[in-house]
């Protein structure tokens, strides 16, 4: 992936990506589309932050509803 043409979210969704998996393109991309290919790490990323948030939210409802 060429950084020069990439913004800052983008860039820091591909480290994330590069860090937490250990597939090679080829594995990955075999059955979808370059272009789906190209954004599965901004995906990836936007996925885990989703499901870190759902987690805080129903902690916090579990702690004003006073079962915490």
């Amino acid at each position: 992936m060429d950084n020069k043409n990439v913004d800052a979210p983008e860039r820091t969704a591909q480290i994330a990506w590069d860090l937490l998996t250990t597939e090679d393109d080829g594995r990955v991309c075999k059955d979808i589309p370059e272009s789906a290919c190209n954004d599965q790490p901004k995906n990836f990323v936007t996925h885990i932050i989703a499901l870190a948030m759902t987690k805080l939210a129903a902690r916090q409802l579990y702690v004003y509803a006073g079962y915490l």
